[in-house]
């Protein structure tokens, strides 16, 4: 039995699935101050994806995690492949070792689940521990040059602290009672978002946006402890701002989009590959506003969300397993 959902993390899910979206077209579609706002969404969109995440999940058995999570990203990664190779045309060879782009995320939520089976058992002091050496652990990483997108190792450590804090925190959060005025914590929640994304566009010009990934060392990256150290504490701060501004009810059609966040991630992707391929790249804002609500819309339709779901689900163990997809992905 799946964790119930919280609406409000719903609703937050939706939005970020859209800014996760919009990243990515901003990648394809030129516009004037892109790169900034591809900055600001970056500060915070995945970190806070999952935080959220880790809110919606639960220990579960190894057999479990690996059908909702690597067994997806296997099968993801051949459909890649092909869609490259084949209709593409890129000279790339088939490798289950490092991820395809987005596919890095399934297999970081397979290592997550599986090492929440081991947080799960210790007191909550222990797990308290834990949280306090994996923000150790996410900015020690980028001392290892051996750590990279191989098996997506550094975005899993670098995420991890995130992923932890969310499953720490639902308990807490589901018993917080919804205050009688909440427009001043929302308007808390918008000026703390509005002044990180001002003092990114302010940075954007020293800012290198691969710095957000968590995906290379310090060295091939060409940053520091210090600037990772600053990335993670601007992400946590973002985060906290978003919860606030989403504080009671509204915006359902987010709230909607929040529950079919998998196929839009999945889906979105072979088009932005294919996009990368045209030259000259398309251009204008508008342009990629609505492409990137088009991207968004479809895959989130309920027969778009049935098909995934079904081809998701390992054939050794029936269709009956294709309404189990876990609240978290």
């Amino acid at each position: 039995m799946s964790n119930p959902r919280i609406e409000r993390v719903d609703r937050i899910r939706g939005l970020l699935m859209a800014l996760v979206v919009l990243g990515h077209v901003c990648e394809t579609v030129t516009f004037p101050d892109r790169v900034a706002l591809y900055q600001v969404i970056y500060s915070l969109h995945m970190p806070a994806f999952v935080f959220l995440t880790g809110m919606c999940s639960r220990p579960d058995h190894p057999r479990n995690t690996a059908r909702r999570y690597l067994y997806p990203y296997l099968l993801c990664q051949l459909l890649y492949f092909l869609l490259q190779r084949f209709a593409l045309g890129q000279e790339v060879s088939l490798q289950f070792t490092t991820p395809i782009w987005v596919l890095w995320y399934l297999l970081c939520l397979w290592y997550w689940r599986c090492a929440l089976c081991l947080v799960a058992g210790l007191p909550r002091w222990g797990q308290r521990t834990v949280l306090a050496l994996s923000v150790a652990a996410a900015l020690a990483a980028g001392w290892f040059k051996d750590l990279g997108m191989y098996l997506s190792l550094s975005r899993a450590v670098v995420f991890w602290p995130f992923f932890l804090a969310g499953w720490l925190l639902r308990p807490r959060v589901q018993a917080e009672p919804v205050p009688a005025c909440r427009w001043p914590l929302r308007l808390v929640g918008a000026a703390m978002l509005a002044l990180q994304a001002l003092l990114v566009v302010r940075l954007s010009p020293w800012l290198q946006s691969r710095w957000f990934y968590g995906s290379q060392s310090y060295e091939a990256a060409q940053y520091g402890v210090f600037i990772r150290l600053a990335i993670l504490v601007g992400a946590a701060w973002g985060t906290g701002g978003l919860w606030l501004l989403f504080r009671g009810p509204g915006l359902r059609p987010l709230g909607a989009l929040g529950r079919r966040t998998l196929p839009v991630y999945l889906l979105h992707a072979p088009v932005i590959l294919w996009l990368k391929t045209l030259q000259p790249a398309p251009e204008g804002f508008w342009l990629a506003l609505g492409l990137s609500l088009v991207l968004t819309a479809l895959p989130a339709l309920e027969p778009v969300r049935q098909v995934v779901s079904l081809l998701l689900t390992p054939p050794w163990i029936g269709r009956s397993g294709a309404g189990e997809r876990q609240a978290g992905t």
